[in-house]
């Protein structure tokens, strides 16, 4: 029983170096793509900076619309694009102002009908 436990153990220790030398290999190999990776965004950060694009518009997703505006042909510069950016940033809050409304109004009609439901009820129970 002691030696199978041995045995165990020596091989399970192996399994566990083999693992790490495996592990290491690939934090080495990843490293380098960090590193890259790293630098590349260090230059796209400086190139958004040195742009004409005001800070408020550099996310991804302002950039990706701008982007759409002009090769849909929406846009012919980057003012019309903030522009239009703006105007459906708007129009979206309107949309979800008017989604909450319709909540309310169709949360008042549910309350309105159980209280007329209630009154029939109680008319009924009166009698």
């Amino acid at each position: 029983m002691i030696i199978f436990t041995v045995l165990y153990i020596i091989g399970y220790t192996k399994y566990i170096r083999r693992k790490e030398n495996r592990a290491n290999q690939q934090l080495v190999e990843n490293s380098s793509l960090i590193q890259s990776l790293t630098a590349e965004k260090e230059q796209l950060l400086q190139l958004i900076h040195h742009s004409n694009i005001p800070q408020k518009y550099v996310s991804i997703g302002a950039l990706q619309t701008f982007e759409q505006y002009v090769v849909n042909g929406r846009a012919d510069n980057l003012k019309e694009a903030i522009n239009l950016y703006e105007q459906e940033l708007r129009h979206q809050e309107h949309m979800n102002e008017l989604r909450q409304l319709k909540q309310i109004e169709i949360a008042t009609y549910q309350k309105a009908d159980e209280a007329a439901t209630v009154g029939w009820i109680n008319l009924f129970t009166r009698r």
